[in-house]
């Protein structure tokens, strides 16, 4: 066999044409020339997942030569003249990813197609022209099983479920916070496309065989992780990829990390790497944090190139971030026929804020609509977050029952009314209030129709009170109360 290359050299993969005979020796019709024995692998560039080998033969149609990612199918298109009749064939279908256009000559309609040959082709006709080459791309899957790593629910879920059911595609968000060591997520079991994010694990697999080395990067390594992170540059990412064997080589630094849902894409495709939320915060929080597979001088080079992608690039988990904050990012995003895939990892740290956060998405109309929508949950993560250090005050008086927050900075927000805000009745005599581990604020209230309990989630909503005499059969006048 023999290898070419095909090349991208632009957004919408523009081919270079490589003009070569391919095919096994037959019968030749009227003009048609009698091409040479034997088949031919090709490399294409598919847009933004990195290279694909394909085999070409005269008589069949082409296919990768090697095992593609689950979930993942090459299909072929075609445009092609019969040499005997000129007349032109077609078929103009097209995969979710695109991996450019490879020109054939002197091939049967065998090598175009799997379908019969249309009226007026005969078994000998030879075809010169080009066959379109795609990836077809299954809808990720939800899975029922418990996802490892997953933490616990998010404080905010029921307003992220309001927000995220006016939205189109498929979500999940992870986010790890360190100043509390817990773990949330929201549709974890949910697999994703990794498109450019894996570009982080990428360097990290280089980083921990240079430390296994015991070297430093080499120059040309260097400038390499620098394009590949700071901007997204694939020929970069498919060079370190290679570099560090590809699929078995990030899989193997994986699984140090602890990556169990994550399967490194096969072959060239790093983009089609898939992964889910959680997996994605662990591997940030390999970068953000210190832990024992990449050292302090590793992760913080990765993180440095992470906070200086280019500004074009700073979407995602910025949204709804304060300018004063630092954000060390990055996003990875694929146009798909299907809708688009749009992701975005990143270290979040400011004030009392610290945290890791995934948020992946797919099926969305435009890469601007994925982008509002990651960033939209990504400012609902700073602002409603439980925030570590705060006072929360529940006082009685001879008005009513009220709540505010004192900030670790010393500012009190605007004292709220809980009778108003949960429906409690009566005039209030005494309360006893405590906060969950997840950052709700429970309330127990005595007034004067009776005992009654609300919840005040970390965004600030308040639950409708709930007569707590009535549903635990507790008899006569409630005077005091305590709870813990």
């Amino acid at each position: 066999m023999h290898s070419l290359r095909v090349t991208a050299c632009a957004a919408l993969l523009v081919v270079t044409l490589l003009v070569f005979p391919i095919g096994a020796a037959g019968a030749v019709v009227s003009a048609s020339p009698a091409p040479p024995s034997g088949s031919r692998v090709v490399t294409v560039t598919c847009v933004g997942v990195g290279d694909l080998r394909v085999v070409l033969s005269a008589d069949a149609v082409p296919t990768p030569a090697i095992e593609l990612p689950s979930g993942v199918s090459l299909l072929t298109a075609y445009q092609a003249t019969d040499s005997r009749t000129s007349t032109t064939v077609s078929d103009t279908q097209r995969g979710d990813i695109s991996c450019g256009q490879v020109p054939v000559r002197g091939v049967r309609f065998g090598a175009l197609s799997k379908l019969p040959p249309p009226a007026g082709v005969v078994g000998t006709d030879r075809f010169d022209g080009a066959i379109s080459i795609s990836l077809v791309l299954e809808a990720p899957s939800l899975r029922a099983q418990a996802v490892p790593g997953a933490g616990i629910p998010f404080p905010f879920a029921a307003v992220l479920d309001s927000y995220l059911a006016t939205r189109s595609g498929r979500v999940s968000v992870a986010v790890f916070d360190a100043t509390t060591g817990v773990t949330y997520s929201y549709n974890a079991g949910t697999q994703y496309v990794t498109a450019s994010i894996v570009k982080v694990a990428i360097l990290g697999t280089l980083l921990s065989r240079a430390q296994d080395a015991r070297r430093g990067l080499t120059s040309t390594e260097r400038s390499l992780a620098t394009r590949m992170i700071e901007l997204s540059d694939n020929n970069a990412a498919t060079a370190l990829w290679n570099d560090v064997g590809q699929g078995p080589g990030v899989k193997a630094f994986m699984n140090r990390v602890g990556m169990p849902s994550t399967t490194p894409g096969t072959d060239g495709l790093w983009g089609l790497t898939t992964t889910n939320a959680p997996d994605q915060v662990r591997l940030v929080r390999t970068v953000a944090f210190p832990n024992a597979v990449l050292s302090d001088a590793s992760r913080k080079y990765e993180e440095s190139l992470m906070r200086a992608v280019t500004p074009s690039q700073k979407w995602g988990v910025t949204g709804g971030v304060p300018s004063t904050a630092t954000v060390a990012l990055k996003n990875g995003w694929l146009p798909r026929t299907g809708g688009w895939v749009v992701n975005s990892i990143g270290h979040v740290s400011g004030g009392t804020r610290d945290y890791a956060i995934a948020v992946l998405t797919s099926g969305d109309p435009t890469m601007s609509y994925g982008i509002t929508t990651v960033e939209h949950v990504s400012g609902m993560s700073w602002v409603r977050l439980p925030h570590s250090g705060e006072l929360q005050v529940v006082a009685v008086t001879s008005t009513g029952l009220w709540h505010t927050i004192r900030h670790p900075g010393g500012s009190w927000i605007p004292a709220g009314d809980v009778a108003a805000a949960a429906h409690i009745t009566g005039t209030v005599l005494n309360v006893t209030a405590a906060s969950s581990a997840t950052g709700e604020l429970l309330v127990v209230a005595v007034t004067s129709t009776g005992l009654w309990h609300t919840i005040r989630h970390p965004g600030g909503s308040w639950i409708p009170a709930g007569d707590v005499a009535a549903a635990a059969h507790i008899t006569g006048t409630a005077q005091n109360v305590t709870a813990g």
